[in-house]
């Protein structure tokens, strides 16, 4: 079961869909609050890297503890803060989010499940690349075969170093240099890719 949900976290997403407020938020947080579900519950199976969620949660609460300090006004921190998400979360999710959680779930987790079950490395890295492009497809369509490199380079990566964090660095250059050219490709009314 952990998986079948590992590889296809969509499932969460489309479970998600049926919560009454959750259906209010786009797609896109919906998907990341299942990768954080299935990066959760593959820690507490395997015990690993339990720091890496501590890295994510460090980071958002010092940065919103810094600008509450900031804050002049403190009665309109709660209006401040959801103006300053509103801002910031399509790069926060972009940025930050989706590389710690997408490479956690797709090289790690589903590493650690695949050692477990006895699956070979070619097996692991079939399973790893397809899962990637899969949960790719599901907001981009036939376009997520452009990231069938993208994944095999990651997937080279952590089957040589075995850190997790080499491919959260790389995936979070890589998403900071297709945010910026999205961002000058809006400007200059360019398409991406």
């Amino acid at each position: 079961m952990l998986l079948f949900i590992t590889i296809f976290p969509g499932i969460l997403t489309l479970l998600l869909d049926r919560i009454g407020k959750l259906r209010k938020i786009k797609s896109i947080e919906r998907y990341i609050i299942a990768l954080a579900l299935v990066s959760l519950l593959n820690l507490l199976t395997f015990h690993k890297n339990s720091e890496f969620i501590l890295i994510i949660l460090c980071s958002t609460l010092l940065f919103v503890f810094e600008y509450l300090i900031l804050l002049k006004n403190k009665e309109s921190f709660k209006k401040d803060i959801k103006y300053c998400y509103a801002n910031m979360k399509d790069g926060y999710l972009i940025i930050i989010l989706y590389p710690f959680f997408e490479e956690f779930v797709y090289r790690f987790a589903i590493y650690q499940i695949s050692i477990k079950l006895g699956y070979s490395l070619w097996q692991y890295f079939v399973l790893s690349v397809f899962s990637f492009i899969f949960a790719h497809y599901y907001s981009q369509g036939f376009e997520a075969v452009k990231k069938v490199p993208f994944a095999i380079v990651q997937c080279v990566f952590y089957i040589l170093f075995k850190d997790i964090y080499i491919c959260i660095i790389i995936h979070i250059v890589f998403n900071i240099m297709v945010y910026l050219y999205r961002v000058s490709s809006y400007k200059n009314k360019r398409r991406y890719f």
